[in-house]
Formats: structure tokens, sequence, C-alpha cells
């Protein structure tokens, strides 16, 4: 008598891709025009922002926020910590802002003036509630996104 952990036959991480993909190059041609139609959208909502906008944007990725605000150390002894990496270029900004454009236009089901409002509210709002600097409360510079070595990590936490 076989159990049914007998019957399951394994199957292959390529095998399981390939059972999703579809058939034909219809339905991939189809999405292929759905997502330039998307990135059109998204182009057009990113265009219509001001720079600034365009900058809080970018910042709701934690990678641009810290990229773009990382500083020189403030102790003076620069012998001991490379320089900062320069900042972010503006197709960089623009590549972060459309990301939240393209969040937007998702939510609002591709309706791109409705996206833009939204989007300008949440701009206004992470602005007025401060988000950027809540965040950066964490991180004080760019040594604290990587974890410290294991002695200064247990000096520093010895009497928490």
């Amino acid at each position: 008598m076989q159990t049914a952990n007998e019957n399951i036959t394994a199957i292959t991480s390529t095998e399981f891709d390939s059972a999703l993909k579809p058939e034909n190059d219809e339905l991939d041609s189809a999405s292929k025009a759905e997502k330039d139609v998307e990135a059109e959208k998204c182009l057009s909502i990113i265009t219509l922002l001001s720079e600034d906008e365009k900058e809080k944007a970018a910042r709701t990725s934690y990678k641009y926020l810290v990229a773009s605000t990382s500083t020189t150390s403030k102790d003076g002894d620069s012998s001991e910590k490379p320089p900062p990496p320069p900042p972010p270029s503006t197709e960089e900004r623009d590549k972060y802002a459309m990301a939240m454009a393209r969040r937007h236009l998702r939510a609002e089901n591709g309706k791109e003036k409705k996206a833009l409002q939204k989007m300008r509210n949440t701009i206004e709002y992470r602005d007025k509630m401060k988000i950027d600097v809540i965040r950066q409360c964490f991180t004080k510079n760019e040594s604290d996104v990587t974890p410290p070595p294991e002695e200064e990590e247990e000096e520093e936490y010895q009497y928490h």
C-alpha cells in the first residue's frame, strides 16, 4: 500500500517556472505593451512634478534617502573613513520618483490625474509629518547602515 507522500513527485524549479509562463508570445507582447503604457503614464506624472516634489518623492525610497543625505563625519577624522559617495544623480532621483508614481498609478487603476493628486497629497503629508526626519533618526551616518564589528557592539550595548 502506497502512502500519499510516495505518490508526490519532485518538481524542479525550472519546471515550476515554465509552468507559470504563458504558452504563447501574444501574452508576452500584451504584458510588455501594458508595461510600456504604464511607464509612459508614470513619466507623464513625473513631468508634472516640481523639482522639489521629485526629490521628496524619491526620498520615499530609504536607499535614496540615505544616499542623498550622506555627509562627511563630524569628528574631523577623515583618515579612518572613506569619503561619502557622491550625491545621487537626477536620473537616479527620477528613477525612485517613478517608483512612487508607479505605486500610486497602480493603486488608482491607471488613472493618471487621481494618481498625481494622491502622490502630491502623500508628499505633502510626508513633509508635514517630517517622515524623512523620523526615518533618519534610525541612521546617524553611513556606518550605522552596516552592523558594527563585534567588539564595538559588546561595548555599546553593555549597559542596555
